[in-house]
Order: C-alpha cells, then structure tokens, then sequence
C-alpha cells in the first residue's frame, strides 16, 4: 500500500514515469478513503436501522400490553423519552400504520374478540379496551369495521350458524378491517 509520503517522494525524485505512478498511488489513497467512508455509513445505518427497530417493537409491545389504558401522544413521548412525531414517522416507517391506527386496531379487534366469546354488555367490553363511554365506543366501532357492536354481534351469530366449524380467531381474521380511518385525533 502506498502513502502520500511515498507519493510525495516520487514526486520529487521525477522517476521515469513519475506522473503516471504518482496518479496511481493518489488514485490507490482515494479508494482506500471511500471504502473506509462507506464501510462507516453501513455499520452506522445498520446500529440506526437496529435501534429504530427495537424502538418500534417496544412501542408494539407497549400497545398490546396498555391498550386498556388511556394512551396519549405526550405519555408515549414519556415512556419513550423521545419525541412523539419521530416516533410515529419511524412505527409508520416500519409497520405501516401510525401509533394510534395500530391501537385502535388492537382495541377493535379486542372487542371483536369480546363480544364474540364473552356475554359482556357493551358498556363493560368498551371500558376493557380503554374506551370509558359507551356511546363513544359504538360509534369508535363503526367507525374502524363499518358496522354497530349490535351488527357485528348479529352477524358473527348469523355466521356462527351457518359455518359453526369456523372458530372466533378465523371469523375475526376474515372480518379484520385495517382500521386507517378509526384512529381518535391526536392531542397533546
């Protein structure tokens, strides 16, 4: 490998074809910075790619295991200790959905869940999601599945006597709506 030094060298001493030599150890200098450069920016992408993943996972876990509480932007930015936009850019970047999207649609589909296996009142389903008013959580329902608690209640039943092979878990699977439009407003 050469240096600059030695580049510097054969500069001075004007060797035959110095030109050519010194071009060629310059260019050998200039390949070695870019590798080194490069080399620096991948493990560095990889540590913040890596990072940003385990950050989302625990925001996942987070929601799965709180989705009965009240959740808001400025607790996530507690918990987190980071600011709540980036940490709704980077979920969004990794899963697809925004934080909230993503809870409701662990809450719909928790109450999905409820109301199919469970002769709770729909009052009692809502305030075990995290939703404290009963009118609220009917139109929160509707909202993310297109249908009332009472509709989907009646349908699963309906659905349940045609096909009573077909567990809950697969009637929730084949009903799961994505929930994009049933994220309450973000507040502060």
């Amino acid at each position: 490998m050469f240096s600059l030094k030695e580049a510097l060298g054969d500069f001075y001493y004007r060797y035959e074809n110095y030109k050519i030599l010194i071009s060629c150890q310059l260019l050998d200098i200039i390949i070695r910075i870019c590798r080194e450069y490069a080399t620096s920016e991948i493990e560095n992408k990889e540590q913040r790619i890596s990072k940003s993943n385990a950050k989302v996972r625990n925001i996942m876990h987070f929601l799965n295991t709180s989705y009965h509480e009240k959740v808001t932007s400025s607790y996530i930015e507690e918990i987190f200790e980071s600011n709540y936009d980036y940490l709704n850019r980077t979920f969004h970047k990794f899963t697809g959905y925004t934080i909230m999207n993503y809870l409701s649609m662990i809450r719909v589909n928790k109450a999905k869940e409820l109301i199919e296996v469970t002769p709770l009142k729909f009052s009692e389903i809502a305030y075990l999601i995290g939703v404290n008013d009963p009118y609220y959580f009917s139109k929160f329902f509707k909202k993310c599945t297109g249908m009332t608690p009472t509709q989907y209640i009646n349908k699963a039943k309906f659905k349940e006597s045609i096909f009573p092979v077909e567990s809950s878990a697969e009637f929730q699977k084949n009903s799961m709506s994505a929930c994009a439009n049933c994220a309450p407003k973000r507040g502060r």
